[in-house]
């Protein structure tokens, strides 16, 4: 399933699975800001967020491009349908 690269919340939020936006968040424990990707769970559209800096554990590294992201290591969706897989180049892939 191919990434849906959203640049807006608005356009994030009326997307099906398999969606993704970059952004970050202020924890009120820290000063600097955390980079996050918010998915949207390639098989149930549970949304969540992924770690992408390396400030917070776990994480995860992100290269590519940005319409084309690649996630390192896999990810694994605990706490919704439990789908497990690969973002490459931005496609989703299930193992």
């Amino acid at each position: 399933m191919k990434a849906k690269v959203c640049t807006t919340r608005d356009e994030y939020y009326a997307s099906g699975p398999g969606a993704i936006r970059f952004g970050s968040v202020k924890h009120s424990d820290r000063e600097d800001l955390e980079k996050v990707m918010w998915t949207k769970c390639p098989g149930c559209g549970k949304s969540g967020v992924i770690n992408v800096d390396g400030a917070f554990k776990p994480t995860w590294t992100l290269s590519g491009e940005p319409d084309a992201p690649t996630l390192n290591p896999s990810v694994n969706r605990v706490g919704c349908c439990g789908w497990h897989g690969w973002l490459r180049n931005g496609v989703w892939v299930s193992v």
